[in-house]
């Protein structure tokens, strides 16, 4: 076994520190509208120096001890510069955040309406964007591979902290596509995190540990050692299924060092970094053998720098779409789509149902979590995606629900223990725990273990405190002007990756034990910060609506045929109620734009200036007569009829009125998918059964092998005589004299 590195904390022999006196004494935090604040720490000199290396800052409020997430903005920055956005490029922006500007004269030369710098969704055409993790067509060779292994090495697991997370690879992918699609849009490569309206949220180290039980703290990553190649790795053997039947040694039960490594190798291929080759990567045979040997590494990071870059690397091609025509997004997006249930599980547009009793035992969050991950059938791609888009473009307000690990009720032991603890030792333990959290810093992403060069990804919980349950401040950038900012897609040798690291990391910040109650509330002047920023910055949630109606317009134009119609109604109808005209749900429609109505008229109304001693009700009357209501026409008359025909439900042919009209539907509005039916195709099948869906409907009462109307419409008649033959027998026993 090679030798361990140590552990890079700082606070490994820690000496008890001082309580620190709390920053504030608040009778209750400052209520405007629905969101609370808390004022900044004083800029007293005395304060600034006792928390100015601080990384949790005690505040009081009603009694309680909260707590805010440091480090403080650098007094030495001009209070003019800190009113802008952290330092960064056009390039590495969310795409959300608007276009380049282009010259005059270079629009007024282009005829092409593909340049016009909207959105593009071209790429949506292509069925297949995503290449993380794909599910075997028989995922049983695995699963017995896995069976095997997990009977002899659950134990060993369990001590590296790699148990639950192998366990997570049994229920296979786990995305929604459309979902992370719509998340891209909202992604800024420079500081790693989301732009929505109530602030940034990320995935964080935190989130990992909860999710999947990694430790946040370990041994350093080193591509040097343990680098051999224990399997003998060949490459006619890299495909799954071959990798598989090569190293699977069905004829005994024992587990030779051999095959952990290959089953370790397949798993970190396949799950865990999802090689974008669809295929075993050599270089995964460094990672399994330290795993192997127990070395317990700091797998967490990994990951999330890994997913980082992924996510920056994907909004680049979207960003470029156009050029590069189809795009294939790999990477550890698992763990983004597990994050994504999670923080916006409140605001999803449907719900999923889950069975919180066969995960009431649960250990980690994921098995609760898998559930929670929609599958958008029935639904048309460009309802769901602009749903997706929407849930974020319309998170006005943190609530507690964007914070579901905040309380720390459900993960390892390390991670739910709360202070004070008995011995020092373990507190030490979980202030390096803590730290390891909370402390910004850049991780390392080996691209190439051979060539061992190393791209920095940046990590800066301070952004989103709120998900820790901590108050936000205006937080410091870990680039302190735009010539320091380091690219994800950079490559540097290890030295200069340190070197790097060292310059940019504060050395000088310490953890010190607060006991701190959740709280999510931020300050006025973080809050003011960033409603300047994103009301110049980025698109609101007409101009998305804009956007994506005219990108799906190009879109619908290039998969089917047929007529928009309405097109100028839909847009103005969106930009003003906000909200995603659905034709295929009118019901939920109606209920969001009357939401967004009733909104629009309150702020309107509080500030026309009416007689005060008026009651609610007089106040809207009046408020009505004077200043009625203007709003654009409803796109068509499916407002006018949004429910059907009402049908019992013992009607044996109740669907039969939905069958005629979707049959005598113009040619122009009808949807063909296949040409074919599967059980007439002349020629042989490519595509497995998984992947095809039933699109004709099935009459009920009705033989299933034809799908016959005029069968359907005499069983109507004959029923209906039937109905009427029995009447009649009933009304003569009423006129029998006997």
């Amino acid at each position: 076994m090679a030798p361990q590195k140590p552990s890079s904390s700082k606070h490994s022999k820690r000496k008890q520190d001082p309580a620190l006196p709390p920053a504030h004494d608040l009778k209750g935090a400052t209520t405007i509208g629905n969101q609370q604040y808390v004022p900044e720490p004083p800029n007293e000199k005395e304060k600034e120096c006792i928390y100015k290396s601080q990384v949790l800052i005690p505040v009081l409020i009603s009694g309680n001890c909260h707590a805010m997430l440091g480090p403080l903005p650098n007094p030495e920055i001009k209070p003019e510069r800190l009113g802008e956005l952290f330092p960064s490029y056009f390039h590495t922006k969310p795409i959300g955040a608007g276009r380049k500007p282009k010259p005059r004269e270079t629009v007024a030369e282009q005829d092409d309406s593909s340049d016009t710098g909207d959105l593009d969704l071209g790429y949506l055409n292509c069925n297949r964007t995503f290449r993380t993790c794909p599910w075997s067509k028989d995922p049983s060779d695995y699963v017995s591979w896995l069976d095997k292994v997990e009977k002899v090495k659950w134990v060993f697991w369990k001590e590296v902290g790699i148990f639950d997370l192998i366990q997570l690879s049994r229920v296979g992918p786990n995305i929604c596509p459309n979902m992370l699609l719509a998340s891209l849009y909202f992604w800024d490569s420079t500081y790693n995190t989301f732009h929505l309206p109530c602030g940034m949220v990320t995935p964080t180290l935190f989130d990992a540990a909860s999710i999947v039980g990694l430790h946040p703290n370990g041994v350093d990553f080193d591509p040097t050692v343990l680098n051999g190649d224990t399997i003998a790795f060949e490459t006619s053997l890299a495909p799954y299924s071959l990798f598989t039947s090569h190293y699977h040694d069905k004829s005994t039960d024992e587990v030779s060092d051999v095959e952990h490594i290959a089953f370790l190798t397949l798993w970190l291929s396949k799950y865990v970094f999802c090689s974008r080759s669809l295929q075993v990567a050599k270089r995964f045979i460094t990672i399994a053998n330290q795993l192997h040997a127990g070395t317990k590494l700091r797998l967490s990071e990994m990951i999330l720098a890994n997913l980082y870059e992924s996510l920056s690397e994907s909004v680049h091609f979207l960003k470029n779409a156009k050029t590069l025509g189809k795009i294939n997004l790999s990477g550890p997006f698992w763990l983004l789509q597990l994050w994504l249930n999670a923080t916006f599980e409140a605001s999803f547009p449907i719900r999923p149902k889950i069975d919180e009793e066969k995960v009431s035992s649960r250990t980690v969050e994921w098995p609760r979590l898998v559930q929670l991950t929609p599958t958008d059938e029935g639904i048309s791609l460009r309802q769901s995606f602009q749903s997706y888009v929407m849930m974020f473009a319309k998170s006005y307000q943190f609530t507690s629900t964007m914070a579901p690990f905040a309380d720390r009720k459900i993960g390892p032991k390390w991670f739910t223990q709360q202070l004070p603890l008995e011995m020092q030792k373990d507190e030490n333990t979980f202030l390096n725990v803590w730290e390891s959290f909370l402390t910004p810093r850049l991780l390392f992403s080996y691209r190439n273990t051979t060539k061992n060069q190393v791209s920095l990804i940046v990590y800066q919980p301070n952004l989103v405190s709120r998900q820790f349950g901590l108050i936000q401040i205006k937080p410091r950038p870990i680039f302190p002007k735009k010539g320091s900012i380091i690219f994800y897609n950079l490559l540097h040798t290890e030295e200069e990756g340190r070197e790097l690291s060292n310059k940019l990391t504060d050395d000088s910040l310490e953890i010190r034990p607060v006991i701190f109650r959740p709280s999510y509330p931020c300050t006025p002047e973080f809050a003011e910060w960033w409603k300047d920023y994103y009301s110049n910055k980025f698109f609101d949630v007409a101009d998305f609506t804009t956007q994506l109606t005219n990108a799906f317009a190009f879109v619908q134009d290039r998969t089917k045929k047929g007529i928009q119609r309405h097109i100028k109604e839909i847009q103005k109808f969106q930009k003003y109620f906000e909200t995603a005209y659905r034709p295929d749900d009118i019901s939920r429609t109606i209920c969001e734009a009357a939401a967004e109505l009733k909104r629009k008229l309150t702020e309107k109304f509080e500030k026309l200036s009416l007689p005060y001693n008026l009651s609610p009700e007089a106040r809207y009357d009046l408020a009505f007569s004077c200043h009625p209501p203007k709003f654009p026409p409803l796109p068509t008359a499916d407002f006018g009829v949004a429910f059907g025909f009402p049908l019992p439900d013992w009607f044996l042919c109740g669907v039969f009125m939905k069958i005629l009209r979707q049959k005598y539907q113009k040619p122009a509005e009808r949807v063909v998918p296949t040409k074919y039916h599967l059980g007439e195709y002349p020629g042989h099948l490519h595509i497995g059964i998984e992947h095809v869906r039933v699109e004709d409907p099935i009459l009920e009462g009705v033989h299933r092998k034809k799908h016959d109307f005029s069968l359907c419409y005499s069983n109507c008649l004959i029923m209906y005589l039937l109905y009427l033959f029995l009447n009649f027998l009933s009304f003569l026993s009423r006129e029998d004299p006997c």
